[in-house]
């Protein structure tokens, strides 16, 4: 990367960094480009011209966001066993948007409540790619998975942004959050009929069950 590359993405980084302060502060996205400029130091065409609107820049605090979610996975370190694996994957992202809820409030209500399908799509494959590669190391583990791991992943990611929606508009309170992903994602893992697996799935089930 050149220095005018370089330059480029400190910018970037500068704006998104700036806008993630303004959800925080305002607990909403209604902060204008102007104020953003403000905060940023960097003149309003700026902005525009790395990230042509303001949609692109929520979206893009959002996969910052997601790449916190990653490296906490990575702080981690891998999990030997392929279900618990699949189950870190999922509290980690539960403990981030749990740790900051005015802030993932703020910012899905506004991303939930817009159509910019570039971005979306975007930050849609990220998410698939996120649970793609937690449920991999099945497919290691065991042979003959009868469901295919993009369907797997698939299935997953689906699941929790239903239930991350019904977070985000109050009807689920932080215990019952983690308690239906935790619940659901066994249900999709129990399908898979892996050996030695189906006591301890039911036992998140029935734990996730009673919180609920």
């Amino acid at each position: 990367m050149n220095v005018r590359e370089r330059n480029k993405e400190a910018r970037r980084d500068r704006i998104l960094s700036s806008a993630e302060h303004l959800i925080e502060q305002h607990g909403s996205t209604n902060f204008s480009m102007i104020e953003l400029a403000r905060v940023s130091r960097l003149a309003v065409q700026t902005h525009y011209n790395l990230f042509n609107s303001k949609h692109s820049i929520i979206f893009g605090v959002l996969n910052k966001v997601l790449d916190d979610i990653i490296v906490s996975i990575d702080l981690r370190g891998g999990r030997a066993d392929p279900i618990e694996r699949v189950f870190a994957y999922s509290e980690s992202a539960v403990n981030i948007y749990l740790d900051r809820p005015v802030f993932f409030h703020s910012i899905f209500r506004h991303i939930f409540g817009i159509e910019d399908e570039s971005s979306r799509l975007t930050f849609n494959q990220r998410a698939y790619d996120y649970w793609e590669e937690a449920v991999g190391a099945i497919y290691t583990e065991y042979d003959d998975v009868a469901i295919a791991p993009a369907v797997l992943a698939d299935t997953i990611n689906l699941y929790f942004v239903g239930v991350l929606e019904s977070w985000i508009h109050r009807e689920l309170s932080s215990v019952q959050f983690r308690a239906k992903i935790s619940r659901g994602i066994a249900v999709q893992l129990l399908a898979l009929n892996l050996p030695d697996t189906r006591e301890r799935l039911l036992k998140v089930i029935a734990d996730g069950s009673e919180l609920i």
